[in-house]
């Protein structure tokens, strides 16, 4: 089987194709080769035409290797929706330096209980997701708190409305912490630059 990398370096549209061979002539079959720049590879298939190769990527495990995260500390969070679905709230920008957050009647229930997280510090619900600075005092892995939080806002809605995964970050000292808390309090500002904010 031949195989040809993708030299595109720009945005690819074989970037949102399906994982695996996409035969463009006649059959297809399943491999996982390395990749080309755009994360594409051509190959000819054994049954005629053209196919695409794509492999999965890899994902980076979020939590950091060799941490205890039940040790008491502080700790920064992002939960994100599934599918980064702004379903959670709405923001206005009231001047170049804030804006008005609306909660949505989901957001409203996320935010009963994200109040009933033991050590909530700060927090944030963004249209998509929510930052929370949590002080661990309890003895149980982080974990457990975000787990247990999906869980009670599933509960009540009725269905799951998370992604699998969530962002952490272990607070060091004063000076980091303080740079979380501004982030979380500048965030609505910088709503429609955030990474999170769903292009069009």
């Amino acid at each position: 089987m031949d195989i040809a990398p993708c030299r595109r370096r720009e945005a690819c549209p074989h970037a949102s194709a399906v994982f695996g061979v996409i035969s463009l002539d006649r059959g297809a079959m399943w491999a996982s080769l390395p990749t080309g720049i755009c994360g594409a590879m051509w190959a000819s298939l054994p049954t005629g035409g053209w196919g695409i190769i794509m492999t999965l990527p890899t994902r980076k495990w979020p939590r950091l290797n060799g941490w205890d995260y039940s040790k008491n500390g502080l700790y920064f969070l992002t939960i994100c929706t599934e599918g980064k679905k702004c379903i959670l709230s709405s923001i206005s920008p009231q001047s170049p330096h804030s804006s008005l957050i609306s909660l949505t009647a989901t957001g409203e229930i996320v935010d009963t209980y994200i109040k009933t997280i033991q050590g909530i510090d700060k927090y944030v619900i963004m249209p998509n997701h929510v930052h929370m600075i949590i002080q661990k005092s309890n003895g149980k892995p982080i974990s457990s708190d975000v787990r247990s939080f999906k869980t009670l806002t599933t509960k009540k809605l009725g269905y799951s409305i998370w992604q699998k995964y969530y962002y952490d970050h272990i607070i060091r000292d004063e000076h980091d912490y303080l740079i979380k808390w501004d982030y979380i309090d500048k965030n609505p500002g910088k709503w429609f630059e955030d990474e999170y904010f769903p292009m069009p």
